[in-house]
């Protein structure tokens, strides 16, 4: 188990672990078992969830089936396996679009004080699913991140030079 604190240190060891996710975590500590996905996996919601909650469910249901072909389904009962979207044991104390995600055995927990924050745990989830060809997994850890800015944006600057169309709709 780690933890990784430096910049240098980010760019080499999760690198060498397979693990790449932009922007990076706040922090990150490997430890556990890995999380394998079935060809069915069940997604939790609190009963309690937001419209804006249940887009973060969707949205990675539908990515999870066109990306690796499994099918999802987003129930919202109190079996605790499988994907698990909750505002509970969330920091009491944190920023609004912070996000924890735990990976380990037979449960992929993100937790979040609000909806934004499943969103970007969601963004993260998709960047670490790993397929080595015999199976389909997210490594055992757990996350915690927030931004260090209030608002996530990228300068796309026009003025030097142009690309193509395509080039600007895909990024």
């Amino acid at each position: 188990s780690y933890s990784i604190a430096s910049t240098a240190y980010k760019k080499t060891l999760l690198w060498k672990e397979g693990i790449s996710v932009i922007p990076y975590p706040q922090s990150v500590v490997l430890h556990g078992d890995d999380f394998i996905f079935r060809n069915m996996e069940i997604i939790h919601i609190d009963k309690t969830a937001t419209d804006e909650d249940l887009f973060a469910a969707n949205e990675l249901s539908l990515k999870m089936k066109s990306r690796w072909g499994i099918n999802c389904k987003i129930v919202t009962d109190n079996t605790r396996h499988g994907i698990i979207f909750t505002r509970s044991k969330s920091a009491a104390s944190g920023n609004e679009q912070g996000y924890q995600l735990e990976s380990s055995g037979g449960k992929l927990i993100i937790r979040a004080r609000n909806s934004a924050g499943f969103f970007y745990g969601m963004q993260t989830l998709l960047q670490l699913i790993q397929n080595d060809g015999k199976k389909i997994f997210v490594r055992g850890m757990t996350i915690s991140d927030w931004p260090d800015i209030p608002i996530r944006a990228v300068h796309y600057d026009t003025k030097h030079f142009q690309e193509k169309k395509e080039y600007v709709f895909n990024f």
